[in-house]
């Protein structure tokens, strides 16, 4: 079909008309639909927006609510609190006790502290086993006192409350109990000592205990607690007489103040709960197997109560076998290893072996469980157990050794007096070693004995340490008194001077007061102060208060803390 001329020529003239008019449409029927327009005219809203800013552009603060003085409600409520009945509770980490809706028979209850105080123990190394000894806390309480004890002995007290009426308040410390525990490992009960729990009665805690069941060469530690029995609380909501003894781990948090209990027993008679923090319980398995052993009879109201922890203390078992280090030989060619020998000795019944001699490898332990020797009395190969839990980890072969000090009285021409001079005597062989513990992964370091010559002291000169002249074989010291000895130091302490205008040497030895001390003076790591005074400035005057024993303590160590 063909279209008419007419819409041939003006086809998209009219489609264009036709779209313009129908937008027209459009836009007409939104602005004129009421349901768009504002309920309120235009001049109402430019009159709202006028206020507007002209309030804003007041200088008068709003009209706001006054502000809460919360400081002030804080001080009126603590006003209040001060007059309500008080007590000062610590918090300690036991169970909190509470008598909760305890019926108490129509009268107010009685109730009594009794104080759990932490033991002391001591442990002292006996070579091969330990021996241990505990001291019981003295009583700091005084016994007039009618509601707060902490002595050892039986707390018996009977009040009367009605005619014919009575109930008697019991408290008594039953024993001891004790654990230890191996380096890094738990605490576990006392073993041997007769029982399962580690529980001592108080008449054998004043006897030293041997610790036999230990090893050679490890650390152990112990701790003790009290452990005591008292007239406990009922559950929560049975009858109760109300003679219950409030136990403590430790102090009491409540003061030895009569008006302070008193309040503690109206406010249980009201039946408010007393949040007071009390000592632990033991369980009921537990607390028979006590009672059996403390040979005691508890009544279903006596319960047993753990104080608190002594602190810790520990010590390491050291072994009858003894070593040091004899001789370091240096490589024969390069590439190889130094040649290191050890000494090693037992004590086997009263005597010591003589001195085995072990040549040990890098890496190598020191001694052998399976040692093999030739007895000197029977000539038969005898094997001995000379096992350490070391093994050798470096060697050093340019050491160098201070073996001691020497102090000299000698002229100085520049001041034109007499002064001390400290001279270092240096052994330039010295070689160490170092091993290492294979149980605990510690290291120390043994010094090469040697042979010291030791110039004899004078007027004008002293040594430290105080040796006695002439040659010292420290082999020889060794095998003498193996458990004595004292392994050698590299380094040793150094002699310390002092100006003389100080007054250490006057406050040790008043006597020095007499002395015209003009140049320093010198105080050893012994004890021993060295003096010249210028009265007689030829000699060295010395002051000591120390037996040669005690000096020869600080030389050096004998290895028993290498754990």
């Amino acid at each position: 079909m063909k279209l008419p001329p007419f819409l041939l020529n003006h086809g998209e003239k009219l489609l264009v008309a036709l779209v313009l008019l129908g937008s027209i449409a459009v836009v007409w029927s939104t602005v004129a639909d009421e349901d768009t327009q504002p309920s309120r005219p235009g001049s109402q809203i430019e009159a709202d927006f006028a206020r507007i800013e002209q309030a804003s552009r007041m200088s008068a603060r709003p009209n706001l609510r006054p502000s809460v003085d919360t400081a002030q409600l804080i001080r009126d409520r603590f006003a209040v609190a001060e007059q309500l009945p008080r007590s000062n509770v610590v918090a300690f980490v036991h169970e909190i006790w509470s008598l909760g809706q305890t019926v108490f028979m129509s009268y107010p209850p009685y109730l009594y502290g009794f104080e759990l105080r932490q033991p002391s123990l001591s442990v002292s190394d006996q070579v091969g086993s330990l021996r241990l000894s505990l001291t019981l806390p003295e009583a700091r309480r005084d016994r007039n006192h009618p509601r707060l004890r902490d002595g050892m002995e039986r707390m018996q007290v009977t009040r009367s409350v009605r005619p014919q009426e009575s109930y008697t308040n019991t408290a008594q410390v039953l024993g001891v109990q004790i654990e230890r525990r191996a380096a890094g490992g738990r605490w576990e009960p006392l073993s041997g000592i007769g029982n399962d729990l580690g529980f001592l009665t108080l008449d054998r805690v004043r006897e030293s205990l041997p610790i036999t069941d230990v090893s050679e060469w490890q650390s152990y530690e112990f701790r003790a607690r009290l452990i005591a029995s008292a007239t406990g609380p009922e559950e929560e909501g049975k009858p109760t007489l109300g003679n219950e003894v409030l136990v403590f781990a430790g102090e009491s948090p409540l003061p030895p103040d009569p008006q302070i209990w008193e309040e503690q027993d109206t406010l249980a008679f009201q039946g408010v709960p007393l949040s007071i923090s009390t000592a632990e319980r033991m369980r009921s398995v537990s607390r028979s197997a006590i009672a059996s052993i403390a040979r005691r009879e508890l009544s279903s109201r006596e319960q047993v109560y753990l104080g608190p922890w002594s602190p810790v203390v520990g010590e390491q078992v050291s072994s009858t076998t003894r070593f040091a280090l004899v001789r370091i030989a240096p490589p024969l060619q390069e590439g190889e290893q130094p040649r290191v020998t050890f000494g090693l000795t037992r004590q086997v019944g009263g005597d010591w072996l003589p001195l085995q001699r072990m040549d040990v490898a890098m890496e190598g332990p020191v001694g052998s469980a399976d040692h093999v020797y030739r007895d000197p009395e029977s000539g038969l190969n005898v094997t001995i157990d000379l096992s350490t839990p070391f093994k050798l980890v470096d060697v050093d072969l340019e050491a160098e050794r201070i073996t001691h000090y020497v102090i000299t009285n000698r002229s100085d021409p520049a001041q034109g007096t007499r002064v001390l001079e400290v001279a270092e005597r240096i052994d330039r062989t010295a070689r160490t070693a170092t091993i290492e513990n294979t149980t605990t992964g510690r290291q120390m370091t043994l010094v090469q004995l040697s042979r010291i010559v030791v110039r004899p002291p004078a007027q004008a000169m002293a040594n430290y340490p105080d040796y006695e002249p002439g040659a010292i074989n420290e082999v020889d010291l060794f095998v003498k008194d193996p458990m004595g000895f004292r392994q050698p130091r590299l380094r040793l302490p150094e002699p310390k001077f002092h100006e003389p205008d100080d007054p250490t040497i006057i406050e040790r030895f008043p006597e020095a007061a007499n002395l015209r001390i003009e140049v320093p003076y010198i105080s050893l790591p012994d004890g021993r102060f060295l003096v010249i005074d210028a009265l007689n400035d030829r000699i060295i005057r010395i002051f000591s208060d120390r037996t040669p024993s005690e000096d020869e303590q600080e030389e050096g160590d004998n290895g028993d803390d290498a754990d």
